[in-house]
């Protein structure tokens, strides 16, 4: 008897996770508190690992970040399920950016009305132009198509691996090499038009 290939054991088994969140999903939204409990414990501790990767420190700040999370899925039920188009996880890392670029934006302070506008440029490590760059890179990832969204979410937001960003989203690690190739072409293209280019 011989057993499944590797590739496709790992696709069925995503898809079969794909399917039941998709179905928890359902019946969270259709009244099923849960549903709603289940699915999320199974994915707090991925949660908590993107917000990590990203950045936030300490058991206080990790729990306000699920909090908003929830608070996202909460609020965008009514068509999430179908929305989810291969992975719950691709979506819950990209919320987990969202609320911390939120937070950046709420915690920057504001210029005076009568001072020159900074220049899009970085010129280090926490420099103010730095982020001009991360809210610039932001805004180009949001006007990705949704599959490289969600790869851009996986591997560059949450930090997986080429193989577990594939596994998470159905595909082929091969499938996904590819998406990042595009999206990183995507990304300078739309950069450069923000000024952040090659001179």
């Amino acid at each position: 008897m011989r057993s499944e290939p590797k590739p496709l054991a790992a696709a069925s088994e995503t898809a079969a996770k794909l399917k039941a969140d998709r179905a928890l999903l359902v019946r969270w939204r259709d009244g099923d508190r849960q549903a709603g409990e289940t699915l999320l414990l199974r994915h707090k501790q991925f949660v908590h690992g993107v917000a990590v990767r990203c950045g936030v420190h300490g058991e206080d700040a990790i729990v306000e970040v699920f909090q908003d999370v929830v608070l996202a899925a909460v609020r965008e039920l009514p068509s999430l399920p179908e929305r989810i188009e291969t992975s719950f996880a691709g979506w819950l890392a990209w919320q987990v950016r969202d609320v911390l670029s939120r937070r950046r934006r709420a915690e920057r302070p504001t210029a005076p009305m009568d001072a020159e506008p900074a220049a899009p440029r970085s010129t280090g490590s926490g420099a103010p132009g730095d982020f001009a760059i991360r809210e610039a890179v932001e805004r180009c990832a949001e006007a990705l198509p949704p599959r490289e969204r969600e790869v851009f979410a996986l591997r560059f937001v949450a930090g997986l691996e080429i193989a577990e960003a594939a596994s998470a989203l159905s595909l082929a690690p091969n499938a996904v090499s590819q998406a990042v190739f595009r999206l990183s072409r995507r990304l300078r293209a739309c950069l450069r038009q923000a000024g952040f280019g090659d001179e």
